[in-house]
């Protein structure tokens, strides 16, 4: 009698505590069932013996990360894009719908990066980092940036501040057909942080939380558009940097008060942040271009009066270098190539000889190389007593590509606008543009830790790049015409 009344006690055990799903009839299928830490990528799960609704689309986890863009497929199936967890091997799968969780034991393996080197990778910087295009910080650019495309290429985990929309607006082919001439290209107008801020305003919630796809998640690209070296060390707030401290909000601290979204957060400062990640590997690709562009990028003539002081900047160096360091991290870190570089200045110099500045633009130019010269000099100065903090030679790469182009497939990239390396902002590289970037960063890396990882396929990128000379024509833009 009592052997009867214990098994009855386990079997009305056993409908409450036996696992949501894995026990029983009911199996899900996971397609891929395996990834890379890196994540961004879908998997898809189906579970024949559940229904799934597109009014009711579920919270799925794998291991400790929410996934992003659930979508249900059909009644028995859904995707998710994961974004990879920080240590590899198997993790839980949970679906909760409106508090019904569902567990997939042990259901997905995260397998482990190339080299140990990527173990905990961050990216500090400004708007190439960020993987800024055509002027705005968009979900396709931030998937597309250098550091993003170098981490799915070693399976680094590198978790994004991923937003749900583009912030502003991106120029468009169609913005520029009939309206790119030199004066339309160096006179574009974007969109500014205002339409966000209306955005937010109107939605349940008043914080930046509610433009990222997960807000809460511990970010490892800490860039932030626009910043100078200072503002790395220091956040952008302590210079009333409004513009800065609110990318750092929507990177860092997205649920802020609206009222605060305008100064650095306490968390602190893409310096102060790398360091408590305790870093194996820092990429760094465009430290010190704000330090220059207020100098360059302006109406009329160069004047190098508004860029950073040489002492200052040798200050700022001096300590972010000593900093770095001291993480015990590799740091990769890219050089500045000179500005003539970009399809910004080429646009600029001709809206210059229109105006009838042509005696001005020699000087202009040998003033910009100077500049460039001098940081460039100041910052391999600081550097060399380090032997984990490795200068990447980009301005090297630009240049020869300026002069000669780069041959993908069967197209051939200039640094010209409409060229197939630069976004249309005629500032920061298209999808491509970053891709040889990365490629240029693991290049150093492989050097440094005696590798041979391989880089980056540029030709598959290329096909797929909105941005690409063909793509640009096919869009109904013939650069031939833009004089």
């Amino acid at each position: 009698m009592m052997k009867r009344k214990i098994e009855h006690i386990l079997i009305l055990a056993g409908l409450f505590l036996a696992p949501a799903c894995g026990g029983g009839k009911e199996k899900c299928q996971l397609t891929p069932a395996e990834g890379s830490l890196a994540g961004y990528y879908q998997v898809t799960v189906t579970c024949p013996d559940r229904s799934f609704s597109s009014t009711q689309v579920p919270s799925v986890k794998f291991g400790e990360n929410f996934a992003v863009k659930i979508q249900v497929i059909d009644p028995h199936a859904i995707s998710a894009t994961v974004q990879g967890v920080p240590e590899p091997g198997k993790v839980d799968v949970s679906i909760d719908t409106d508090g019904s969780e569902q567990i997939l034991k042990a259901a997905f393996t995260y397998l482990p990066a190339a080299d140990p080197v990527f173990d905990r990778m961050f990216a500090i910087g400004a708007s190439w980092t960020m993987g800024v295009q055509s002027g705005s910080f968009s979900p396709e650019g931030q998937l597309n940036g250098p550091a993003a495309q170098l981490a799915r290429r070693v399976g680094a985990y590198f978790p994004l501040p991923l937003v749900k929309f583009a912030v502003p607006a991106p120029v468009q082919v169609a913005d520029l057909i009939g309206h790119c001439s030199p004066e339309d290209l160096v006179n574009i107008k974007l969109g500014g942080i205002e339409e966000v801020v209306s955005y937010v305003s109107r939605q349940n919630e008043i914080s930046l939380a509610v433009i990222r796809e997960d807000p809460d998640i511990q970010v490892q690209n800490l860039a932030i558009g626009g910043a100078k070296i200072h503002d790395v060390i220091y956040g952008g707030g302590a210079m009333k940097r409004i513009d800065i401290a609110f990318l750092e909000n929507l990177v860092y601290f997205p649920r802020a008060p609206l009222a605060k979204i305008f100064v650095t957060p306490e968390v602190g400062s893409q310096l102060d942040l790398v360091e408590a990640g305790h870093p194996t590997l820092i990429m760094i690709t465009d430290l010190f271009a704000n330090d220059l562009a207020p100098a360059v990028f302006k109406d009329g003539l160069a004047d190098p009066a508004l860029a950073t002081p040489l002492d200052s900047f040798r200050d700022d160096t001096r300590t972010l270098l000593s900093r770095l360091s001291a993480t015990g991290a590799e740091v990769f870190v890219g050089n500045l190539g000179h500005p003539i570089t970009l399809p910004w200045l080429k646009e600029k110099i001709k809206v210059l000889e229109h105006e009838g500045h042509t005696q001005e633009i020699d000087k202009m130019i040998a003033e910009i190389e100077t500049m460039v010269e001098q940081y460039t000099g100041i910052f391999a100065e600081e550097a060399s007593p380090y032997s984990n903090i490795h200068i990447v030679d980009l301005a090297s790469a630009f240049a020869e590509i300026d002069g000669n182009g780069l041959l993908v497939g069967s197209e051939t990239l200039t640094t010209r606008m409409f060229g197939g390396l630069i976004s249309l902002d005629g500032i920061h590289p298209s999808r491509t543009g970053y891709a040889l970037y990365a490629n240029l960063f693991l290049e150093s890396v492989n050097t440094v830790r005696g590798l041979d990882l391989p880089l980056v396929d540029l030709a598959p990128v290329l096909a797929d790049d909105p941005l690409s000379p063909s793509a640009i024509q096919a869009a109904g833009l013939d650069p031939d015409l833009c004089q």
